[in-house]
């Protein structure tokens, strides 16, 4: 008898990993300082130090690893196991083991990602990083999205003590600029059967049941526009809720079929600026080609809206173009003080700024 063991190709480890699609792992892989890890067709190994795979025989230091991986990370596919072991490793290297010989993380602004170097302060660069962490969790699936801010509270509680922050539901919140660089995200592939989470409040990524997108990895410079007046938790039974209460420049606006949506001109009374009834020559169509709106749910016809001016920075992904990020509200039971966030949108600061549209209105809004 005999047999005939085959080796596959290389480019076959760098497949996707279907245990790297769960979420519960990611907690997991982040808080383990040693990894052993058997795969379909090989076992690797992974510390503080090395990271060897015996389809590739030669160790590698970590810090070479995390090199290698953000100058070649452009050009990989979305899932390759080596994307979320150097983002993992990073991560660890930084905010959950950091070593005694770096420089601590919250003044090392040259130990974080190269594309971001002198960009933003150092403070910056650690929400940026969070961005990551979220933006890399949301990809992954839970049996039951209630699960979703629990399967990541570990990792939340290894990084509060080393940075000295505050977090809840899902974000930083120990100063305003922590509380707008937890708010720049957007929901990304939402699917059909996808739906709004109540049980956190509608301004965290946690609310949505699908990948999101942290807009600041594209801002440069980011510029805030909102006055962030605080956040107050208000306990309820099974649910993690709170305010957050803003002061920023917004518009009116109404979404019509399918994703049209207009600016509308203001009203003298706040009861008619939530009316639904507007007349052709009070309403400016909104270019959707120059104009991003990306809606966190599915919302009927004839509905009312309000753009409200989050943050301003250069796109420099599109020659640093000067861009506006406003959070989209709806308002919550008639009345023009309390909302809750149903989408995001990134306006060309022309564009935002047209002396043509309704004159901006400075309102201090209550978010659910």
């Amino acid at each position: 008898m005999s047999f005939e063991l085959k080796r596959s190709s290389l480019s076959d480890s760098f497949k996707p990993v279907p245990l790297y699609s769960r979420a519960w792992v990611f907690q997991e892989q982040a808080l383990s300082p040693r990894i052993l890890a058997y795969a379909r067709d090989r076992v690797s190994w992974k510390c503080q130090e090395m990271i060897f795979d015996e389809r590739a025989p030669l160790a590698k230091s970590i810090d070479d690893f995390i090199k290698e991986d953000r100058a070649t990370d452009i050009v990989r596919r979305a899932g390759d196991p080596r994307n979320t072991d150097a983002t993992m490793a990073q991560l660890q290297q930084k905010w959950i083991f950091p070593r005694l010989d770096m420089p601590h993380p919250r003044r090392n602004i040259r130990n974080i990602g190269y594309h971001r170097e002198g960009c933003y302060s150092p403070d910056d660069e650690f929400l940026m990083d969070w961005g990551d962490i979220i933006a890399e969790y949301t990809r992954r699936k839970l049996t039951y999205q209630t699960d979703k801010l629990i399967a990541i509270q570990g990792i939340a509680n290894a990084v509060a003590p080393i940075v000295s922050r505050t977090y809840f539901a899902g974000i930083w919140v120990d100063t305003p600029r922590a509380v707008l660089m937890g708010l720049v995200w957007s929901s990304r592939f939402r699917g059909a059967d996808s739906h709004r989470l109540d049980i956190v409040p509608s301004w965290s990524w946690a609310s949505v049941d699908c990948e999101v997108l942290w807009s600041g990895h594209m801002i440069c410079c980011l510029e805030s526009r909102a006055d962030i007046a605080v956040i107050k938790d208000l306990a309820a039974a099974g649910k993690l809720t709170g305010e957050l209460v803003i002061e920023s420049n917004v518009r009116l606006a109404s979404k019509g079929e399918g994703n049209v949506f207009t600016i509308t001109a203001w009203s003298e009374s706040p009861v008619d600026e939530l009316s639904r009834q507007t007349t052709t020559a009070s309403r400016w169509p909104i270019d959707n080609r120059e104009t991003v709106i990306g809606m966190d749910e599915e919302l009927g016809e004839n509905v009312q809206l309000w753009f409200a001016e989050l943050a301003a920075g250069a796109n420099h992904n599109l020659r640093n173009r000067k861009e506006v990020h406003c959070l989209v509200l709806l308002a919550c039971d008639g009345t023009d003080t309390m909302f809750r966030r149903v989408g995001y949108s990134i306006w060309e600061e022309q564009k935002w700024q047209n002396e043509e549209l309704p004159e901006l209105k400075r309102k201090k809004l209550t978010i659910l």
